[in-house]
Order: structure tokens, then sequence, then C-alpha cells
């Protein structure tokens, strides 16, 4: 029979918590500035980080919504709880051996915006697919999301819906370009893209996609693809999202096209 895990003491509860806070607060410049922040009277916010008392729900609320945490903080180190809530890339064990730069470096490469993407067809000799995705930021991270295309998916066999064309990824810098891992809902069709900016077109990246989980002897696993920052231009958007699809050699460019042929 499985042991039944003990439940904290009241005891226990305060302290981890006052443990947390002790560590939180040490970015401040000051108690006093930060209990001004909160709203919280510093005598009381004292007794909180030295586990002599406990906040009410609200003031626990208004403390996690200031620190960026959550009710964990009740429970585990504070450490812990931050690094599940910035995912693998941020937990100590792998910290400083993997990518983890903050966006602002990624701004020096790729700005918001809609792109445009082009790679030979996986299925289909002698042809290539185009689509757009919108680059853009929330909670100091970069993302990505789109649409594959209508067009390509249908003749690819699978359902056409926007909810199951729908893909999105996170994007990490890497040397002086990118890379992204990217997936439609449930991870299913999960690429691994790695860019790096073409010297003298400064709106474009070209590099490679990969998708490992693509049987043997199905259709390629890996295929060379371009990036193109498309701008606020909107005639250069609306044609952008009007030859979305197929295509064939002789509506690329020269250069571009020498390169996807490699």
């Amino acid at each position: 029979m499985a042991l039944q895990e003990r439940d904290p003491s009241p005891a226990e509860l305060r302290t981890r918590l006052g443990e947390n806070l002790q560590q939180l607060s040490r970015a401040s410049p000051s108690i006093s500035a930060l209990c001004r922040e909160l709203g919280i009277n510093r005598t009381q916010f004292n007794r909180y980080r030295a586990g002599e008392s406990f906040p009410r729900p609200d003031v626990l609320y208004r403390i996690c919504r200031y620190f960026k945490v959550d009710a964990r903080i009740l429970l585990e180190p504070v450490e812990i709880v931050a690094a599940a809530a910035n995912g693998p890339f941020l937990h100590p064990e792998v910290r400083e051996y993997l990518p983890h730069k903050g966006p602002e470096q990624l701004d020096v490469v790729l700005p918001d915006g809609l792109f445009r993407f082009v790679r030979p067809s996986a299925v289909h000799q002698d042809s290539y697919i185009r689509g757009l995705f919108l680059v853009y930021r929330k909670d100091g991270h970069a993302f990505l999301r789109g649409y594959d295309p209508a067009r390509s998916v249908s003749d690819g066999g699978r359902e056409k819906s926007p909810a199951a064309r729908e893909f999105r990824g996170a994007l990490l810098p890497q040397g002086a370009g990118y890379m992204a891992v990217t997936a439609r809902r449930d991870g299913v069709g999960m690429a691994y893209n790695v860019m790096e900016p073409v010297k003298g077109r400064r709106t474009m990246w070209r590099g490679f996609v990969s998708w490992p989980d693509v049987p043997n002897g199905e259709r390629r696993r890996k295929e060379r693809q371009l990036h193109e920052f498309l701008g606020d231009d909107p005639a250069k958007v609306m044609a952008a999202a009007r030859s979305a699809g197929w295509c064939e050699a002789g509506d690329l460019d020269d250069e571009d096209l020498a390169y996807l042929r490699g």
C-alpha cells in the first residue's frame, strides 16, 4: 500500500513562505520601498519574512502577482517555482549549457511582424510551398504563429480547417540568427528550424527545417528554406498572402531558387 504524503503543518508553511519572501525581496533596493509598492505594512511584511505570520488570501495574491510566482511558494523553494514557470531551458540543471538569452538579443536579428516562408515541397518534386507567419513577443519571450497554406494542405490529404492548419513555436537567438521549434496542436508535425541572415539582404534569412517524426521513406525529413520579413507594406503583405500555397520554380527569385535547390 502506498504511503500517504504528510500534509505540511502551519508552521512549516509559514517557514517556507518566509524563506521564499526573503529571497524574492533581495532584489529590491529597500524593504520600505517594496512594501509601498505592495501596499503592505512593513512590520507585517517583516513578520511574513520571518515566518511568524501568514498573509490573508488577498495579500498573498498581491505578493504572488508582484513577484510573478504562484501559490507554490508556500510549498517549494522559489528557485524551483521560477524554473518550472520559465520552462526547461532556464532550469538550473541545464541553464549554463543551453541558450537562454533574453528577447532583447533576439530583437537585434528578428523584428516583430509578418514573415513569408518558402521551402521545397517534401512531397511533390520540383514544387515549392510559400506561406506566412507572425513573430511577436509575450511575457518576455519571442514566439511565432501561422497557418499551413490551405491549398498545400488539401493537396496533401490533410484536414484544411484553420485549427488543423495552425502552427505555433518559440524562438531563440542562435549565433547571428535564430532557431525555432514549431508544431501544430498537440505536437503534430513538430519541426526544428535553424536560420541565419543573408548577407546584403537585411530582410532575408536562410537555413533548414527538419521534421523528426516523419517515418523513413515517406518523405524527406529535411529541407532548405527562406524567411523574408514583409514589414508594414500592405501591398507586399497582400501579395504574399495571395501567393501562399504551391508554386513552381519560375515563380521564385533566381537567387532564392539557387539556394533552395542547393
